[in-house]
């Protein structure tokens, strides 16, 4: 019997299936364990430690919400892009939580939500492995899966909200579901484009079931009014043309775009689990998917992984999805625009098959596999993120150098009684970065009046150049001025990079004029 027993017990712990609720849940729970130190790690080793340049633009962002102030409706500078990462952050930084920390912190939240919400639908459902898979997949995916989803950019932004989805995709019989399935949907829509890879094939999940019910016609006229509330947010920029920095173009599908495409290999790099160049797969698991459920006469199941498979092939035909900038490497991925590309997979693969077995041992499978890759990517995170930062030419930078910048800055600003900053922005990044994180990374330094810091030209924070018409003391962070016209002016040289404009009578834009600098909006 000392000899039978552990085979007997070895037996039943690998053959038996979970059908207690206290070891489904504790399964649960470390799966969740598990993802949420996979993020915390990747946020302490990079979403905390470096940014970019347009990071910092939604820390400006956070910074004007978490006062109350409301500039404009999208990223600033161009009239798409809600940040609704920045405002998700407000709490943190009324917490006193650095902008810096708070941005990514809103972001991963945002990334990890729809895996968690949707391991616990499969949780209700009793699918444990769904649900357990679920949780994995972000650990099984790169280490730049993980980086990408701490960049603060608003690639993310449908994901806030896509979790309401998974009511009418798990109960899509229930008529009272087809208001939630339209009201999200717009939102999601409207949010971040993007997300039309999982709005469309659920919708046509939903409308196989409600073919021939008039309701399910009616209730699409529920989105007109937040298109509507999108429209007159975009009439903005309509009304203000000199606030725009940036347009959004290339939208419109053409064969040429989709022959081009197919020569490039990245769509959806970083994607796909265990290697970064595997996503290419993604089109060939999906054809699978829909070869199998229509041999097995799924009908819907095949029409949801149909319209998945339409939809990729019209965004290869679309040139702003594949719109590439030499060298950024991580940073302007193309894949950024398909990051719902694994939710999607997760549920078509459940669709396919939602009856797989609850054997224990594909849990034991999965949970080995989770815990090595895990293992493994940390081992490795400080030479990937080294490698990530030195192939991208995109502007990146250490949260520690801006804030030492910064230090430096606001004593200049306090000993001088300055009113106004003026960063050069064509000699180096590190003025423009300086520009955008002036005033949020000095949320916490009270001082006794409003400081304006704002990029020589081309700012993306337009109303800054009309804010500043007129100030007194003035910084030139960065400019070279002619020592024969810099004497006609009141003036301090702190050092080669730095001249104060002292007791200055001018509009700012008539100094600037003799100075012979530019001062404003380069779209003027």
């Amino acid at each position: 019997m000392r000899i039978l027993f552990p085979k007997v017990w070895v037996s039943k712990l690998f053959s038996g299936t979970i059908n207690n609720r206290t070891v489904s849940w504790l399964f649960f729970i470390v799966f969740l364990v598990t993802l949420v130190i996979d993020r915390v790690i990747t946020l302490i080793k990079f979403g905390f430690i470096y940014t970019d340049i347009d990071q910092t633009v939604m820390w400006n962002g956070a910074y004007d919400y978490s006062r109350g102030i409301f500039h404009e409706p999208f990223f600033y500078g161009q009239a798409y892009n809600y940040m609704l990462e920045s405002l998700l952050a407000v709490p943190l930084l009324w917490m006193n939580i650095p902008v810096y920390m708070a941005l990514p912190i809103s972001t991963s939240f945002i990334a990890l939500l729809p895996f968690v919400i949707l391991s616990l639908f499969f949780m209700k459902r009793e699918k444990y492995f769904w649900a357990y898979l679920s949780l994995a997949f972000p650990v099984l995916l790169p280490l730049q899966y993980g980086f990408l989803t701490t960049i603060s950019r608003g690639a993310l932004q449908a994901y806030l909200f896509i979790p309401f989805l998974f009511i009418p995709l798990f109960d899509p019989k229930n008529k009272k579901n087809i208001t939630i399935l339209y009201l999200v949907s717009a939102i999601c829509f409207i949010a971040n484009q993007s997300s039309i890879l999982i709005i469309f094939p659920i919708w046509i999940w939903v409308f196989t079931n409600h073919v021939n019910s008039p309701s399910f016609y009616i209730k699409s006229l529920l989105v007109i009014p937040f298109l509507i509330l999108d429209y007159y947010a975009k009439n903005f920029y309509e009304i203000h043309p000199e606030r725009v920095l940036h347009v959004l173009s290339g939208l419109n599908p053409n064969i040429h775009t989709f022959l081009a495409s197919l020569k490039i290999t990245n769509h959806f790099e970083y994607l796909f689990p265990f290697n970064p160049d595997l996503g290419l797969v993604y089109p060939l698991i999906f054809l699978f998917l829909a070869i199998f459920a229509i041999s097995k006469s799924q009908k819907k199941e095949f029409w949801f992984i149909i319209s998945i498979i339409i939809l990729l092939i019209i965004t290869l035909s679309i040139p702003k999805v594949h719109q590439l900038y030499t060298n950024d490497g991580l940073f302007f991925t193309p894949s950024r625009l398909y990051l719902y590309l694994p939710i999607i997979l997760i549920i078509s693969a459940y669709l396919v098959f939602p009856k797989l077995p609850r054997k224990i041992v594909l849990v034991y499978f999965l949970l080995v596999i989770c815990e090595t890759v895990f293992i493994t990517k940390i081992s490795r995170i400080q030479k990937t993120i080294a490698e990530s930062i030195s192939e991208s030419s995109f502007p990146v930078a250490k949260n520690q150098d801006l804030i030492a910048r910064t230090i430096e800055l606001r004593q200049l600003t306090k000993k001088f009684n300055l009113d106004l900053i003026v960063h050069e922005n064509s000699a180096s990044w590190d003025y423009v970065f300086d520009s955008y994180v002036f005033n949020p990374l000095s949320q916490n330094d009270i001082y006794e009046k409003e400081m304006i810091s704002v990029n020589l030209n081309g700012d993306r924070r337009t109303w800054l150049y009309s804010n500043s018409k007129y100030c007194k003391q003035i910084l030139l962070n960065g400019v070279k001025i002619d020592n024969s016209i810099l004497n006609e002016f009141d003036h301090e040289i702190i050092n080669q990079n730095q001249i104060i404009i002292m007791n200055n009578s001018l509009s700012v834009f008539e100094l600037f004029e003799k100075l012979g600098l530019k001062y404003g909006n380069t779209t003027l």
